[in-house]
């Protein structure tokens, strides 16, 4: 009787499984792209800022040493 009872539990899951896979896929491929182009942007943010620094610092002067 117990195994008859265990089939059931697997298969209630597997049919479970089937029924909420493609909307839990579905959410996981949509989490993976939105972190993809996050890190993206970040990329493009952090790039332009280092433009812009080196706009605002001064020029740069090699002094030489007397003797």
């Amino acid at each position: 009787m117990s195994f008859i009872i265990t089939i059931f539990i697997v298969l209630g899951l597997i049919y479970l499984f089937r029924l909420i896979g493609p909307y839990l896929l579905r959410y996981l491929i949509n989490k993976l792209i939105r972190d993809i182009s996050v890190k993206e942007n970040f990329g493009k943010q952090e790039k332009e800022k280092k433009n812009n620094t080196s706009d605002t610092i001064g020029e740069y002067i090699d002094y030489e040493e007397i003797d």
